[in-house]
């Protein structure tokens, strides 16, 4: 495969990150063409999916030199799944650039304990962002979500509104996640009780209700398929929980909407979400 540039110490821009991780870039188009884009996956070593993911990846609908990606790794860089994703990073040579981060501290977020899940998902989240590449939008694509070849299209055309800072495709949750079929996106309410003469807030959290097609707002999202402004993510310090909404990208919507911005889905945008089932592929 094409030698990479390979950094042990500094962030690709010039940042410091976290020490022990080690990067490999592999240069594309040396100007950018905007809208420029950051397609960043966290992956986990869920080797079942990978060449289909990668697959529906090239499949997307969208110019590729306007395209960065970057790919993080919770794992060593010599261990066997590391060095599928060198491979098939390296082959991916239409796209303006490509980079893989490999850091074998930061925790993989698997099993059943959801407040240790969603601190792990926040901690990588928040440090993969000394690593993308300046851009207009973050584009969030899990390692075992398959989205419709039009989704950047479709996401896309909602950021036409300087007002809305997420957009978000129809996902839905997985057997094992509890919830299955609800959609992945949620309504949000305050409430407020008054106690011994102080007043508690709390929040209602409920799914939205699915659609068959259409757009409409809602009060946050998931970041299985998400398009975002890059400068909110960069500047928005993600929380795996807060107050008495539980879940990183729960709180992400409640966030942005404090800065002015509103979540966005396309019902349209219909997404499969992977598992494994007596060793074979399936999806909610």
């Amino acid at each position: 495969m094409p030698f990479p540039y390979i950094s042990t110490r500094h962030g690709v821009w010039g940042k410091l990150p976290q020490e022990g991780a080690q990067t490999f870039c592999w240069n594309g188009a040396k100007s950018k063409t905007r809208p420029f884009l950051t397609i960043l996956t966290l992956f986990i070593g869920r080797d079942f999916l990978l060449r289909k993911w990668i697959r529906t990846l090239v499949e997307i609908n969208w110019p590729k030199e306007k395209i960065g990606l970057l790919w993080i790794y919770a794992g060593k860089p010599a261990v066997e799944f590391s060095k599928k994703l060198q491979t098939e990073l390296s082959r991916l040579s239409d796209y303006h650039s490509r980079k893989l981060v490999c850091h074998p501290a930061l925790p993989k977020f698997l099993g059943s304990d959801g407040r240790g899940r969603h601190q792990a998902i926040c901690r990588t989240y928040n440090f993969s962002k000394s690593y993308v590449e300046p851009s207009n939008f973050v584009f969030l694509l899990e390692d075992d979500v398959i989205p419709p070849e039009n989704v950047l299209k479709n996401l896309m055309s909602l950021m036409r509104n300087p007002r809305v800072g997420c957009a978000i495709g129809n996902l839905r949750y997985r057997p094992q996640d509890g919830n299955h079929g609800t959609p992945l996106a949620w309504e949000i309410e305050s409430e407020y009780e008054i106690q011994n003469g102080s007043v508690r807030k709390s929040h209602s959290v409920w799914p939205a209700q699915p659609q068959d097609e259409g757009v409409e707002e809602v009060s946050s999202g998931t970041f299985g398929c998400t398009l975002i402004r890059e400068p909110l993510w960069r500047n928005t310090e993600l929380v795996p929980w807060s107050e008495t909404i539980f879940g990183t990208d729960v709180n992400f919507g409640p966030q942005i909407r404090e800065k002015g911005y509103k979540t966005m889905i396309d019902w349209s945008v219909r997404c499969r979400h992977y598992f494994q089932k007596d060793g074979k592929l399936a999806y909610a």
